[in-house]
């Protein structure tokens, strides 16, 4: 082992267990909890219940998707308050749902919202094809993200919500069962989008509000990407991503591990192009699948100089952009091999 993984980067598997559990229950409010009084999870409650081994439980339960009936009501809360607080602010935006859950890769039934408030009317093209197409305005596209995060900081203090303003977006967190992240943008046509007209082409811009810099993201060309290859896949890279954002989470100094969301999503996404062996393998043989996760691991720490230059689905950045992103992989690394001794030990 590294002599720089410590105590503090190392799960308890009995721990992370009862962790995990916590995380799958669904939230008050749901039908699941509505109809039979009580919070349950059939799927985590027979795998626990048929597997003796705490490793193959904890993988099998870490790669299986949040209970539907949990998504399904988390979205619903997420639409009908993005509807509410839009036509409150009349203002002529559109939402939509970015980051985990849209992909159904996050791990909590409680996960956060990440919704996009995208202005209908106001595009930033920076560049033009057709120069007929687009008419020049005279606002700034940053004043036009700062009035929406204006807007929706003003209704929130009008109706007592508890929320905290941060240079991308606005986080509220006492109005829905769960926190949400509200996101000001204008689309961002792409060249690629002028030509095509394919809208998983289209872009969104952002405002960081502290330095006034646009910056550009493309959150339906990343979900477009690795939703297909995970269809392609049968939810094999799916279920990958889920148990390392699990073993992230159960790391009881998780704050050691650097590398986000986005991050695990964009390097599992690879998987297939580096693991030959991955295509074989049946998507309801987890342990099979932990242990091909586990050698793509070992072999993006073994390479990489290589891993260095490996960019985002979306191509926009470098995953590895910093070095303590490639420390941060070794202490999951570290946590999968030894979740793996515990199942082989046990046979």
């Amino acid at each position: 082992m590294d002599k720089s993984i410590t105590k503090n980067n190392l799960i308890n598997l009995q721990e992370s267990l009862e962790a995990l559990h916590d995380r799958r229950m669904p939230i008050d409010g749901t039908p699941s909890v509505e109809n039979f009084g009580v919070k349950y999870d059939p799927l985590y409650e027979s795998i626990t219940s048929s597997i003796s081994n705490d490793g193959l439980r904890y993988i099998l339960s870490a790669m299986q998707p949040i209970p539907a009936s949990s998504t399904i009501f988390l979205c619903k809360q997420g639409e009908i308050f993005s509807s509410d607080i839009i036509c409150s602010i009349g203002l002529p935006l559109v939402f939509y749902f970015q980051g985990s859950v849209p992909l159904n890769i996050h791990i909590r039934s409680s996960s956060d919202l990440d919704i996009l408030f995208i202005h209908s009317e106001k595009l930033y093209v920076p560049e033009e094809i057709y120069k007929s197409r687009y008419t020049r305005i005279g606002v700034s596209i940053n004043e036009i993200i700062l009035n929406i995060k204006n807007r929706v900081t003003d209704l929130f203090i009008k109706r007592k919500y508890s929320f905290r303003r941060n240079d991308k977006s606005i986080k509220v967190s006492n109005c829905l069962p769960v926190n949400v992240d509200i996101v000001p943008a204008c689309w961002y046509h792409t060249i690629e989008y002028q030509r095509t007209g394919i809208d998983e082409e289209k872009g969104v811009t952002i405002l960081k509000e502290q330095e006034s810099k646009l910056i550009q993201n493309y959150p339906f060309k990343h979900i477009g990407l690795v939703s297909r290859k995970n269809l392609i896949y049968n939810d094999k890279i799916g279920k990958c991503i889920r148990l390392l954002k699990n073993i992230k989470a159960d790391i009881p100094d998780s704050s050691t591990i650097t590398l986000s969301s986005f991050d695990i999503t964009s390097f599992v996404y690879y998987i297939p192009e580096f693991i030959p062996n991955f295509i074989r393998i049946d998507t309801n043989n987890e342990f099979s699948l932990a242990k091909c996760l586990y050698d793509y691991l070992k072999y993006i720490i073994s390479h990489q100089s290589q891993f260095s230059l490996l960019r985002v689905p979306d191509q926009s950045r470098i995953i590895f952009d910093l070095p303590h992103k490639m420390h941060s992989l070794q202490i999951l690394e570290e946590n999968l091999c030894r979740i793996l001794q515990a199942i082989n030990h046990s046979t």
